[in-house]
């Protein structure tokens, strides 16, 4: 008897690590919610080349799948996260699969059982069924395996990319006999998982709910003859220029709301600042520069101001005949006036 369906008769769960076979990219995070689309489409395609049942899940099991799939992630290359929807939008996920519906919710054992309902209330002719879970930097994907022999149990299947704390070395598989068993482990993995970077502001919303899409195969989906790198490739521009304008959308939306709370704020801040300035006793400062301080000293010193170019001078001793050595201006330190001006010959203080 296979080792998998030996578990499954159990009653207990299966999971197979692949270490040193994380999802490798050019950007900080990688995108896990497109590469766990491209793992579904592999399953998919597997089910078109007559796999099913015990045979399908020992393939997708293997490494030569998980393989597969990681060897295409480095064709995704930039920062920018992907959401699902733009994904699904894609004109090759547009002709493989059908998005039976969407799922917005609290990360919950009751909810996760709800879900699993919808993922196994789509299975038409004992094919498989996809869901992708998803939050912030981390995606998962779930499927309903089908036994080929209906006296057999329904498998249900974990893909998982991102590193966790039972598999840190990279990429698993885990397999369950129940929809509850499933449920259980999902509920433990959301809501214990501490190893993502949230926005702090909306960290309480991310922890809490969920997003999924159910998939199912589209009955005319043919696998490209061509290389799929190439045909993956082609999308993936399509995709960053859709990314890059959904960010640059966000970016102006941020930056309009910004600038609607400061012309909201700044009205109720310049009366705060008026009530600050009436309830402060001390006498208001006229610079802070250190201006005050210097012709408090000039006053007390009896300093005068050169009237060329207002340099602070002291006299020592002789006549009030004052020289600026700066701008050569000749001028009377009794009066503070220049000694000669146009027309006047001789300077007479008075």
């Amino acid at each position: 008897m296979s080792p998998v369906l030996d578990y499954l008769h159990r009653g207990e769960n299966f999971i197979i690590t692949h270490e040193n076979t994380r999802p490798c990219s050019h950007a900080s995070v990688p995108a896990y919610a497109l590469v766990s689309l491209i793992a579904v489409r592999s399953v998919f395609d597997l089910e078109i080349k007559g796999l099913s049942g015990l045979k399908l899940l020992e393939r997708i099991a293997s490494p030569t799948t998980i393989d597969e799939v990681i060897r295409l992630s480095p064709l995704w290359v930039h920062e920018m996260q992907p959401e699902v929807e733009d994904v699904l939008s894609l004109p090759l996920s547009q002709k493989s699969f059908g998005v039976v519906t969407t799922k917005y919710d609290h990360i919950r054992l009751d909810d996760f059982l709800e879900l699993l309902g919808k993922l196994c209330g789509n299975i038409n002719d004992r094919q498989c069924t996809a869901a992708i879970v998803s939050r912030t930097y981390d995606a998962i994907a779930l499927l309903c395996v089908p036994a080929a022999d209906p006296s057999l149990p329904t498998a249900f299947v974990l893909l998982d990319f991102h590193p966790r704390r039972n598999h840190p070395g990279g990429p698993a598989l885990v397999c369950f006999p129940t929809a509850g068993a499933m449920a259980q482990y999902l509920a433990y993995l959301f809501s214990d998982d501490d190893s993502l970077g949230l926005d702090p502001q909306r960290q309480p919303e991310l922890l809490t709910h969920y997003s999924a899409h159910v998939l199912t195969r589209r009955e005319v989906w043919k696998p490209p003859r061509l290389d799929m790198r190439a045909t993956y490739s082609a999308d993936f521009r399509l995709l960053e220029v859709r990314t890059r304008a959904r960010h640059a959308g966000a970016a102006r939306a941020n930056r309009a709301r910004g600038i609607s709370q400061l012309r909201a704020d700044g009205p109720c801040l310049l009366g705060r600042k008026t009530a600050m300035e009436s309830a402060d006793p001390r006498p208001k400062s006229t610079a802070a520069d250190g201006t005050e301080q210097l012709d408090a000293l000039m006053t007390q010193k009896g300093w005068k101001h050169c009237p060329g170019c207002e340099t602070p001078t002291e006299k020592t001793q002789g006549c009030n005949h004052m020289t600026c050595k700066g701008c050569k201006c000749h001028w009377c330190y009794q009066c503070g006036k220049p000694m000669y001006t146009l027309g006047e010959r001789r300077h007479q203080c008075s």
